[in-house]
């Protein structure tokens, strides 16, 4: 069983740190925007691939939950050129187009469906795996023990998720400042640097700038791992920084 950690973001982080945790590679390349995950943004994710690479573990590229005609040139070129200069073989996609061009493209190319490639809605039906197995897609996240046996009866792999991301909506204060008049073209990432909170009465959900009531979710229940023992052939450990994704890699393990 692999096991890969993705990190919400990667300021400062060395070959070094790269190659220590006993881990088969890491998950790059933002949902949303690569400056979020990267101070100098795409150029970052390259820099960050290629030390990957040279610390000897495998890069898998996410590629972002929206792709359209603005965007979606820009993606394939930047898969292209990993999969190219760096060996890349593994990405983790969210559109059926894009799945679709990057098997015909690169049809040794093993292709992750995210768990974030559901328009972000949970519904797994009958229908679905087979599908993305059509489209090229050999294998599919998911963080709920009871669709392990389901996905795998279908024919696809089993990733099984550790830390998903859940959230409520975006808030985009980019997009917000665009529409107001009043944005300057510049990134000054306000997305990571302003916290704010909003309290209900049944309610407390945070705000980043862009994601609203995001959370991290641990597995508690054994449930899990005794469904990923069972069916997953990867494990995907996602976490906002190194330690906590060290701490989540040390209890998969002591689980396997």
């Amino acid at each position: 069983m692999s096991v890969y950690l993705g990190l919400t973001n990667y300021d400062g982080l060395t070959a070094e740190q790269f190659a220590a945790p006993a881990a088969d590679g890491w998950v790059l390349g933002d949902l949303f925007c690569n400056d979020r995950m990267f101070r100098h943004g795409d150029n970052g994710l390259t820099d960050t691939v290629r030390q990957v690479v040279r610390a000897g573990r495998e890069a898998i590229y996410q590629t972002p939950m929206y792709l359209t005609d603005r965007n979606f040139p820009a993606i394939a070129r930047t898969a292209d050129y990993f999969y190219e200069e760096y060996g890349v073989r593994t990405f983790l996609v969210q559109d059926v187009g894009f799945a679709d061009w990057l098997a015909e493209r690169r049809p040794d190319a093993h292709l992750i469906w995210s768990r974030m490639g559901r328009s972000r809605a949970s519904i797994l039906n009958r229908e679905l795996p087979e599908f993305l197995r059509q489209l090229g897609v050999q294998a599919m996240e998911t963080s709920m023990p009871g669709r392990m046996a389901r996905i795998s009866d279908a024919g696809l792999d089993v990733c099984a998720v550790c830390g998903d991301l859940r959230y409520h909506t975006l808030s985009r204060e980019c997009y917000t400042k665009y529409l107001l008049g009043c944005y300057d073209g510049l990134c000054g990432r306000a997305c990571r640097s302003e916290k704010l909170s909003l309290n209900r009465e049944r309610f407390s959900m945070s705000v980043d700038g862009h994601l609203l009531g995001a959370s991290r979710q641990e597995p508690k229940d054994p449930a899990f791992y005794q469904a990923a023992n069972k069916y997953a052939a990867h494990i995907m450990i996602y976490a906002d920084e190194l330690p906590e994704a060290e701490r989540l890699l040390n209890t998969v393990r002591a689980h396997s």
